[in-house]
C-alpha cells in the first residue's frame, strides 16, 4: 500500500530539510533558492523551490496535486497550472525529464513523488560575515548576532541568537549599526504576504534579531513569536525568541524555548550553549540573593 503524505504533515517532515539538503547529486538551499551541482548554481523560483521542499519532506511518498496546492499556494490557486509550471522549471534545473525520471516522479490523476534520497545538510554559512558595535549586543562572524541581557549580575558569555541574512543590503546595514535601515529593507523585502514561508520565515527572524539590537522589544517579540508559529524553521524561532527573552529577563519562559528548540531540531548546538548559559545565570543570581540575604542576617 503506498503511503500518500496529507499537507498538514509537510512541515513537521521538512523540519530537518529547511535549512539545506542533499538530493542525489545536488545540494539543495531553499532559502537562497539555489541547487548546487556538478554544472554549477542554479536558481528556482520561490515557488518552485517551495514545491521542491514540500516533495523532499516526504521523500519516497505521493504527495497529491491539491495537497501541494494547498501548502504553496494556500487558497490563491483556483487551478493546477501553476504546479505544474513550477514542476517543470524543477525538472528542467535538475535535468529530469517526465518519462525516465530522476527525481521526480508524476503519479498520473494523483500528484507527484520525489525518487531520489534526500539527506539533511545543513546551514550555507555564505559569504556574508557580520559584524556590529552595541553597549548591549553584538554580531559575530558567520551570521550569528549574541544579545546580553538588560540585568547583567556578573560576566558571562553572550547568549547567541541565529540571522538568516535573506538581504544582502540589511545585513550590511546592521553589520554598520543602522539597524533602523536594516529593518526598512527587511520590512519591504517581507512585502507580499502571500510569500511562501521557506522565504517569508527567515525575513521575519532576521526582524526579530534586528529589532531586538534596537532594543524595541515590543516588536521583537511580534516577529519572533510570529516566527514561531508559522511551523517552519522552529528550532531557529525558538533559539531567537529564547535569547530575545533572556535580554528581557524572563529567564524561566527563555528555558522553555531552549529546550522546545532542542526538540525541533535545527538550532540545536547552538539552544544547548544557550540553554546551558541560562541555568548558569540562574545559578548566578540565587547565589548573590542567597548572599545578600545571609549578609543582611549577620547585621
Amino acid at each position: 500500500m503506498e503511503t500518500v503524505i496529507e499537507a498538514s504533515e509537510i512541515p513537521e517532515r521538512g523540519e530537518d530539510l529547511r535549512l539545506g539538503f542533499r538530493m542525489g547529486d545536488w545540494i539543495v538551499r531553499p532559502i537562497e533558492g539555489r541547487l548546487d551541482g556538478a554544472t554549477g548554481s542554479h536558481h528556482l523560483q520561490p515557488k518552485s523551490m517551495d514545491v521542491l521542499l514540500c516533495l523532499a519532506s516526504s521523500a519516497n511518498h505521493i504527495v497529491e496535486r491539491n495537497d501541494l496546492i494547498e501548502q504553496v499556494w494556500g487558497h490563491t490557486a483556483i487551478t493546477d497550472e501553476p504546479l505544474t509550471r513550477c514542476i517543470h522549471e524543477i525538472r528542467r534545473e535538475l535535468g529530469d525529464t517526465r518519462d525516465k525520471p530522476t527525481y521526480i516522479q508524476t503519479i498520473p490523476k494523483r500528484g507527484y513523488r520525489l525518487i531520489a534520497a534526500v539527506e539533511p545538510v545543513g546551514r550555507d554559512p555564505g559569504p556574508t560575515t557580520l559584524r556590529a558595535a552595541s553597549s548591549r549586543s553584538n554580531v559575530s562572524a558567520g551570521g550569528h548576532l549574541t544579545a546580553e541581557p538588560y540585568d547583567r549580575t556578573r560576566a558571562a558569555e553572550p547568549f547567541e541568537v541565529m540571522m538568516h541574512p535573506s538581504e544582502i543590503s540589511a545585513a550590511r546595514d546592521i553589520e554598520s549599526g543602522d539597524y533602523a535601515k536594516g529593518i526598512e529593507r527587511l520590512l519591504a523585502r517581507l512585502g507580499n504576504s502571500k510569500q511562501p514561508f521557506s522565504v517569508r520565515t527567515p525575513i521575519v527572524i532576521d526582524l526579530c534579531a534586528g529589532y531586538t539590537l534596537m532594543e524595541d522589544f515590543n516588536e521583537a517579540t511580534r516577529y519572533c513569536d510570529d516566527a514561531v508559529a508559522a511551523g517552519w524553521y522552529t528550532g531557529l524561532a525558538l533559539n531567537n525568541r529564547g535569547a530575545l527573552k533572556i535580554a528581557k529577563g524572563e529567564y524561566e519562559s527563555a528555558i522553555d524555548d531552549f529546550v522546545g528548540a532542542l526538540r525541533a531540531n535545527g538550532a540545536d548546538a547552538m539552544a544547548g550553549r544557550n540553554l546551558q548559559r541560562t541555568l548558569a545565570r540562574m545559578a548566578a543570581i540565587t547565589d548573590e540573593r542567597n548572599a545578600a540575604l545571609a549578609q543582611v542576617m549577620d547585621s
